[in-house]
């Protein structure tokens, strides 16, 4: 059976032309005010993004870690296992709301200002994951083990609650940023 219709030259001959017709069509519906092919590189941008965060938690592990375990103190050692996670997924979220932000929502009112503060309230809590673990792993590290060696058991039992309180504290400073960023109204609260 011999093909009838021509090809494309500039797409290398792949596609029969009414191949390519019915993929312009397809790419060129609307969806939520934005055709296929905008879902498509936004869909890229999120991708591009998981990979950026896997080649990264891959080249923190793998590299990082390594040259951090050959010096002499722990701290740069605790410092990089505690970042490395809400460093990966800082580099997915950005990636997503790169990708939602290449479509256009401006036929939905306050869709745009929506996804920018449900990403700033994404953003605001990983960083807020990240002291947490930071101000964890500092105080597991260096402060607990020279509390062990006073004579007291009052800084013994003293200790687990300030550090939770401390915890508590930067969540809820954390969650009051993360509701002022999203365009809440945080003093009338």
């Amino acid at each position: 059976m011999k093909w009838k219709w021509s090809f494309f030259v500039d797409s290398n001959q792949l596609l029969p032309v009414s191949d390519a017709l019915i993929m312009k069509e397809f790419l060129a519906r609307e969806f939520l005010n934005n055709t296929v092919d905008n879902w498509l590189i936004a869909l890229g941008f999120v991708l591009v993004a998981i990979v950026v965060a896997r080649a990264l938690y891959w080249a923190i592990s793998k590299y990082i870690k390594k040259i951090a375990a050959k010096t002499e103190t722990k701290l740069d050692d605790m410092i990089i296992d505690m970042v490395d996670e809400p460093l990966v997924y800082a580099a997915g979220a950005v990636g997503v709301w790169f990708g939602f932000s290449y479509l256009d929502f401006s036929a939905y009112a306050g869709a745009d200002q929506w996804i920018n503060g449900f990403f700033s309230v994404i953003i605001t809590l990983i960083v807020a994951w990240l002291i947490t673990r930071l101000f964890d792993s500092l105080v597991g590290e260096y402060v607990a083990p020279y509390l062990k060696n006073t004579e007291t058991d009052l800084d013994d039992v003293l200790l687990p609650i300030i550090r939770r309180g401390i915890k508590i504290i930067i969540w809820v400073v954390a969650l009051i940023v993360a509701l002022d960023n999203a365009g809440y109204n945080i003093t009338t609260m």
